[in-house]
């Protein structure tokens, strides 16, 4: 309640929060990966696309749970409607992000993977932050 009569916009807010989120949880991961991979035995070439679809699906993954988590601020039984507002969201996201993998792996270009990538980070960079501050005063009032 304290954050929705601040003087700082509610959209803003969540795009700081989605931030930090962000931060302390996918970057720990993208830190992580090249470490992981070279014990893989992936080449080295590949590292960085695939570090490129992981900073890009982590952050997508960021937006989408705080989506769901605005949406279903005091229903009873939310375990089930997170699940079903959340997997048609990510499904697409972990799509590309495997089919960037594959590709990255196969030596083909993943030019067009990344690029429908970002346009899911994208449309969630514009659309959640506006439907979960309106979600959120909703609740509050």
């Amino acid at each position: 309640e304290q954050l929705v009569i601040s003087r700082f916009p509610l959209y803003l807010i969540i795009l700081v929060k989605v931030f930090c989120y962000w931060v302390s949880v996918g970057l720990p991961l993208i830190i992580i990966f090249p470490i992981i991979a070279l014990f893989l035995e992936i080449n080295i070439n590949v590292i960085g696309t695939i570090c490129l679809s992981l900073i890009i699906g982590t952050i997508s993954f960021s937006f989408v749970g705080i989506l769901g988590a605005g949406l279903v601020l005091g229903a009873k039984k939310s375990n089930y409607i997170v699940m079903l507002l959340i997997i048609p969201l990510t499904i697409p996201i972990l799509i590309f992000g495997v089919s960037t993998t594959n590709f990255a792996l196969n030596d083909l270009p993943t030019e067009a993977t990344i690029y429908l990538q970002c346009m899911a980070l994208s449309f969630l960079i514009a659309v959640v932050p506006v439907i979960t501050s309106k979600a959120i005063k909703i609740y509050v009032e």
